[in-house]
């Protein structure tokens, strides 16, 4: 794809980040302010400028942070966060599995961005959450990237075979439940190769269910069947805390370890 005018006049094009099938994602740097930034750049403009949209009326940690929109002849440019990390597809490629302990955080982190997607007036279903979208950062937080496919109850068929829900590639209808199977199948494929303890394995079983109605009902339901799951006590707190902001830094404290992708792999095969 050629590199849209726009980006060579206000912006210098540090890198190429990611290529898919109808769009492509570079590094650029504004010539004024000096800041990097991420620019996803298709000539689907329309379905990318639904996404912008989507973007530029989420605020939540979870999601890259919406900079600008803009639209040439043939293309359209979706400028946002620049995310210093990589994805978690590639981390388990070379790790193979997380403990317990990371597979809680990055689970809880998603649910929460997802949680916050579901109550929206109206609410957005994510829809394709799969390894490849949630990056972790090179401070050890967790993204969620790609709103391509996000948007609200509908019937279309948009999804990746083993993460997203069967009802998808049925073109049925599409509840809040077909994050919740999408976030059990990422949670499962996190544990994969690892002692998978009992108790949490009954909730990847509840959430991953092939009928809708025999699944967790809701993100906010999942959220605390994993933090009593987690802590009994601290659960209670989590739980309450989750109406406000001031919860992320309340699961941060006992969940967020900082710098945790950047240790050597070694470093995880010591007991804990």
């Amino acid at each position: 794809m050629q590199t849209p005018s726009f980006i060579k006049k206000g912006y210098v094009v540090a890198a190429l980040i990611g290529k898919g099938s109808t769009a492509e994602v570079y590094r650029i740097k504004d010539n004024i302010s000096g800041k990097y930034f991420a620019c996803k750049i298709s000539g689907q403009k329309a379905r990318l400028a639904r996404e912008s949209e989507l973007l530029k009326r989420i605020s939540h940690p979870l999601f890259p942070k919406w900079h600008e929109y803009v639209q040439e002849e043939g293309y359209a440019c979706l400028i946002m966060e620049d995310i210093r990390g990589g994805n978690l597809h590639d981390f388990l490629t070379r790790r193979k599995h997380l403990t317990v302990k990371e597979a809680l955080y990055v689970t809880l982190e998603l649910a929460d961005g997802l949680n916050f997607l579901h109550e929206l007036q109206p609410a957005i279903l994510y829809r394709d959450l799969k390894p490849a979208n949630i990056m972790l950062r090179q401070d050890g937080k967790v993204k969620l990237i790609d709103l391509g496919t996000a948007g609200a109850e509908r019937r279309e068929r948009a999804g990746t075979p083993g993460f997203s829900a069967p009802e998808i590639f049925l073109g049925e209808r599409q509840d809040f439940t077909c994050d919740i199977y999408s976030l059990g199948k990422v949670l499962e494929a996190m544990l994969i190769g690892s002692e998978i303890p009992t108790g949490l394995m009954h909730i990847i079983r509840a959430a991953i269910s092939e009928r809708q109605e025999e699944r967790i009902p809701g993100m906010r339901e999942l959220i605390r069947h994993l933090a009593v799951y987690q802590d009994m006590g601290k659960a209670q707190i989590w739980f309450h805390e989750t109406r406000n902001a001031k919860s992320r830094v309340y699961r941060e404290h006992y969940l967020y370890e900082k710098d945790i992708w950047l240790k050597p792999v070694a470093d995880y095969n010591t007991p804990r």
